[in-house]
């Protein structure tokens, strides 16, 4: 805290304005004004022009009050906090915040670790292009998937960054083509379809939100064009619309198959 500044004395007691005290105490006035409507911390004296003063002895409890939100706890869990006889409530309290930290941690490195896959993809497609065939060696993945009918739509609110499309019968005719969504899980007791491991080519394209069959068709065509598929099934992706916009708002997809 920095050096105290003017304070206002009465008798033996140290007493400082609001803005004093917010300076010491490296808050802003808004924060102290919000703590006295709580009652979580309100000026030791009012003189009678309504000017209003905390003490020396207060730096302690709005100590307490800024640890206690840096740990996530509200003002009114403070507040209940301070006055809760109960200890082993109190350390209940505590040990429930030290949890929804935990989470929150595990939730930050997830989101983290989806960044960084994010980023690889985008800097991989700012290298080569779009409509460029690649080969790349993949990893076997559990996925939980279920028919779709309709257009290809992802809502990653419900299904997570790491969601896509499968479409089987590539070759066929578009009646007997199928579309199942796909969500991957590191758990395989939750998978229902196992994704091999072994090479894919692929390749990034960029749509418009209508013409999306249109180009998988095209963006599967130079695919089959340059290289052997096993089988006619795609994983088909949205790389990162959440997260960035492209020019005449067109989504940039990456297509794949199993190539022999």
């Amino acid at each position: 805290m920095e050096k105290r500044r003017n304070p206002f004395f009465t008798g033996n007691a140290v007493k400082f304005t609001t803005g004093e005290f917010a300076r010491l105490c490296r808050v802003n006035k808004k924060t102290l004004y919000d703590y006295d409507e709580t009652g979580l911390l309100k000026p030791a004296v009012q003189d009678g022009n309504g000017y209003r003063y905390y003490t020396e002895e207060q730096i302690d409890q709005l100590s307490k009050i800024k640890v206690l939100q840096s740990v996530g706890l509200s003002l009114a869990e403070i507040k209940k906090q301070f006055h809760q006889e109960d200890v082993a409530e109190s350390i209940r309290t505590l040990a429930n915040q030290k949890n929804a930290i935990t989470n929150k941690i595990h939730d930050l490195e997830q989101l983290a670790q989806t960044l960084g896959r994010k980023l690889a993809e985008l800097e991989r497609f700012q290298k080569m292009g779009s409509l460029k065939v690649f080969i790349e060696t993949c990893l076997e993945e559990y996925l939980i998937i279920r028919e779709q009918s309709g257009p290809f739509v992802v809502n990653y609110m419900l299904e997570g960054y790491h969601a896509g499309v499968i479409i089987s019968g590539m070759k066929q005719p578009a009646s007997e083509k199928k579309t199942w969504k796909y969500r991957k899980t590191d758990d395989r007791k939750d998978a229902n379809f196992l994704k091999k491991a072994g090479k894919f080519a692929g390749l990034y394209f960029l749509a418009e939100d209508q013409k999306i069959n249109e180009a998988t068709e095209k963006a599967y065509g130079l695919i089959c064009k340059e290289t052997e598929t096993a089988g006619n099934e795609i994983y088909l992706e949205d790389v990162a619309n959440d997260f960035l916009l492209f020019p005449d708002g067109k989504i940039l997809f990456k297509i794949s198959a199993m190539a022999k």
